[in-house]
């Protein structure tokens, strides 16, 4: 009976240890099959505005409602292991805030990390998610927010894990400049591009985010510390007659601060003349974020002088070389006025008009006080009679009266 007995309870131990294992296998099926879904969400948007049309996060002024912006069908994100030693790429079939997003193998474990787009995830160095952001040399340039929502699928996000397995929310690495800039000289001005440069990082390079506290930093710079966006068609600026600025550009570039006299933006007209201004203080951008700069105005001149004092017969060549400037009506303004003389690509076909002659020894006035004039490129040649007296000069681009002398 005793033989009986141990054979049962050996028996039973052996079926027991069976079904142990079938579980365990069932459990690790599971948990595998589990890895393969996860849901990922965008966090929650305060005092939303029109949905974008294609997008995948929200975006929003500093100072006013965030767009919200979705995930669309293709979409697909990088998934790590908490320490990067396992990677798989997950794609979505739905479009929303919320979506689904599956793998055919998936990666098992908590505390797992994500990059979108898929494409610029290159790792987790030291614990910290690395993020190409080369992508944000391909957006193209918009006015406004509502806007941009082709060009969301350049900026990237990044998310971990939350407390309920399997659940992303996704961040911005990257936030907005708009520059707001304004013809108030009515000059017919017509933007083309603008180009982005920071003077110590590179804001193409390969950002770090350290998911502990979503801190996000950038290499130094080398050879990717600039972004240029350009329009199809030059965009007009022109406010002469209206009460307002033209908010021409809004370019994403990195969610860091930048330093002091860090960044330069170099803006590009329809002529090929480049203004250039310098942002003098440190400016934080966030991620998410848009910040508007201060109104820009634009300024053209030509030469440094405009009153000039002849001797009897004598010859000045006076240079009417033109000079571009920005300037702002704000005092607060963080940018401060840069002087720019004329880019090699620029060339003006200018002419000059004597517009009056002025003879305080005839009873009339009238009389000649300029022997002889000539222009030459931004030179311009003026010899005086041998009476004094007083005599205007206009300098002309095309039929446009650009300076006097």
């Amino acid at each position: 009976m005793k033989k009986v007995l141990l054979l049962l309870a050996a028996t039973t131990a052996v079926l027991c240890a069976c079904q142990k294992e079938a579980m365990i296998k069932e459990d690790i099926a599971t948990l595998m099959e589990n890895a393969k879904t996860i849901h990922c969400s965008i966090p929650v948007v305060k005092d939303a505005q029109p949905v974008g049309v294609a997008s995948k996060t929200a975006l929003g002024a500093e100072d006013s409602g965030s767009y919200p912006v979705e995930w669309r069908s293709g979409d697909v994100i990088k998934l790590y292991s908490s320490d990067g030693s396992e990677d798989a790429e997950y794609t979505t079939a739905s479009d929303g805030a919320n979506a689904v997003f599956t793998s055919p193998t998936g990666i098992v474990g908590s505390g797992r990390l994500g990059v979108y787009p898929a494409a610029k995830a290159t790792g987790i160095s030291a614990g910290k998610i690395m993020v190409d952001m080369t992508g944000l040399a391909s957006q193209t340039a918009k006015d406004v927010m509502s806007d941009i929502s082709d060009n969301v699928q350049y900026f990237p996000m990044w998310a971990k894990e939350g407390a309920t397995p399997g659940e992303f929310s996704f961040r911005n690495i990257a936030g907005c400049i708009a520059l707001q800039l304004n013809d108030y000289q009515g000059l017919g001005l017509y933007i083309k591009k603008v180009k982005i440069s920071s003077a110590s990082m590179d804001i193409l390079g390969v950002a770090s985010v350290d998911p502990s506290t979503g801190a996000i930093s950038l290499p130094a710079k080398t050879d990717k510390n600039s972004i240029t966006v350009e329009y199809a068609t030059a965009k007009s600026i022109n406010t002469k007659y209206i009460e307002k600025s033209v908010e021409c550009f809004t370019i994403a570039i990195p969610a860091v601060t930048y330093p002091d006299n860090d960044l330069t933006f170099e803006i590009t007209d329809n002529d090929g003349r480049v203004f250039t201004q310098r942002v003098t203080k440190a400016l934080t951008i966030n991620p998410g974020k848009v910040k508007k700069m201060a109104k820009l105005q634009f300024t053209l001149r030509y030469g440094t002088e405009n009153c000039f004092i002849f001797a009897p017969g004598e010859t000045k060549v006076i240079d009417v070389t033109p000079k571009y400037t920005f300037s702002s009506r704000f005092a607060q303004s963080t940018l401060r006025t840069v002087e720019n003389t004329a880019g090699g690509t620029y060339a003006m076909a200018l002419t000059k008009e004597v517009l009056w002659e002025q003879l305080p020894t005839t009873d009339s006035g009238a009389g000649s006080v300029i022997t002889s004039s000539s222009i030459d490129g931004y030179n311009l040649t003026v010899t005086a009679g041998a009476e004094e007296g007083n005599a205007l000069i206009a300098i002309k681009d095309g039929g446009t009266i650009v300076c006097i002398k």
